[in-house]
């Protein structure tokens, strides 16, 4: 069961106006520019927050509607119009294309032969080659909803009722 996923063009940027320069260069407007927070590593050693943004052009297709390879071959036919504008984009902005997907196993109890299978025509990756557009693929597993058999779960809460224990006992000490 799919819980999420993507399948779209994407260019790191810095800014807003870093995001608006992309726009203007390509001559579209992303689906949306993405804001996501993450901890960097200063050069004193130290942590910091920082906020990254992500310029994003989906696939016109949805995962209703359409596979992973069909949003992709909807993506690059998306693309196509502004495609070689890609080549010329500032160096600073990294361009790629991402397919996420969010999934449960179909059974409660355990996967049954579940798996994914992406296979790409040489005619589909030549058209993102021609763009320099490399192509990455993530299915990330979630535990399903109605699944009785959680042994990480249960794994974890032992030893953390262990520990409990052990604290427990050597603070009375």
């Amino acid at each position: 069961m799919i819980r999420y996923s993507h399948v779209s063009l994407m260019v790191s940027c810095e800014s807003k106006a870093d995001a608006e320069l992309i726009s203007a260069h390509l001559g579209i407007q992303p689906s949306r520019v993405r804001e996501d927070k993450m901890h960097q590593r200063n050069k004193d050693s130290t942590y910091s927050e920082a906020m990254v943004l992500t310029w994003v052009f989906d696939s016109p297709k949805g995962h209703e509607e359409a596979g992973a390879i069909e949003r992709l071959v909807a993506l690059a036919n998306a693309i196509e119009p502004f495609g070689n504008k890609l080549l010329s984009l500032d160096a600073k902005y990294r361009a790629n294309v991402d397919i996420l997907y969010h999934v449960t196993p179909q059974h409660p109890n355990h996967i049954l032969g579940e798996f994914d299978w992406l296979n790409l025509s040489p005619t589909l990756m030549g058209q993102f080659v021609k763009w320099n557009l490399g192509i990455s693929y993530e299915t990330i597993w979630f535990e399903h909803p109605d699944s009785k058999n959680q042994t990480h779960k249960t794994a974890m809460q032992k030893a953390s009722n262990r520990f409990r224990a052990w604290l427990t006992k050597s603070v009375s000490k």
